[in-house]
C-alpha cells in the first residue's frame, strides 16, 4: 500500500490563524478543527495541491510563491505524510463551503495549542508552527 500525501494550511490574517471547523456531515473528523487542505494528487506537487484544495474548500487564490515551507513541518504514520505551509497571502474573499466546513474562527498564535478540537494530526504539529510564527 502506497503511503498518501497530505497538505494543509496554517492562514494567518493580521496575526491570528483561521481555523476552519469540519462540517457534522463529514464522516471522517465532523466538527474538528483543522488546517485546510488535503490530499495531494497523482502528479501534483505539494504546493499545487495546496493551492487547489484551498481554492475548492474555501474560493481562495494563493499563488504558489507564498506557500511558505517551514522547518519540521512535516508529520509521518504508517498511512500518510502530512506537510503542513503557511500561507498569509491569498486573493478572494475566504468562503466556506458548508458541504466541508461549517465555521471558521480566529485564534492568536499562543492560543493554538490550547485548541481542544483540532485534529490530533493537526496538533502535533503545533510546537513547529509556533517556532516557526515566533
Amino acid at each position: 500500500m502506497s503511503i498518501m500525501n497530505v497538505v494543509g494550511a496554517v492562514l494567518i490574517q493580521k496575526n491570528k490563524i483561521l481555523l476552519p471547523k469540519r462540517s457534522d456531515k463529514l464522516k471522517k473528523f465532523p466538527n474538528k478543527y483543522e488546517f485546510p487542505g488535503g490530499k495531494v494528487e497523482e502528479g501534483e506537487s505539494l504546493t499545487q495541491a495546496l493551492k487547489r484544495e484551498l481554492n475548492e474548500e474555501l474560493s481562495i487564490d494563493v499563488n504558489e510563491s507564498d506557500i511558505i515551507n517551514f522547518p519540521k513541518n512535516e508529520l509521518r504514520t504508517d498511512k500518510f505524510i502530512l506537510t503542513i505551509f503557511c500561507v498569509s497571502k491569498w486573493k478572494n474573499e475566504l468562503t466556506l463551503n458548508p458541504e466541508i466546513n461549517s465555521e471558521i474562527i480566529e485564534v492568536d498564535f499562543n492560543e493554538l495549542k490550547n485548541v481542544e478540537d483540532l485534529l490530533y494530526t493537526d496538533k502535533q504539529l503545533v510546537p513547529a508552527i509556533l517556532k516557526f510564527l515566533k
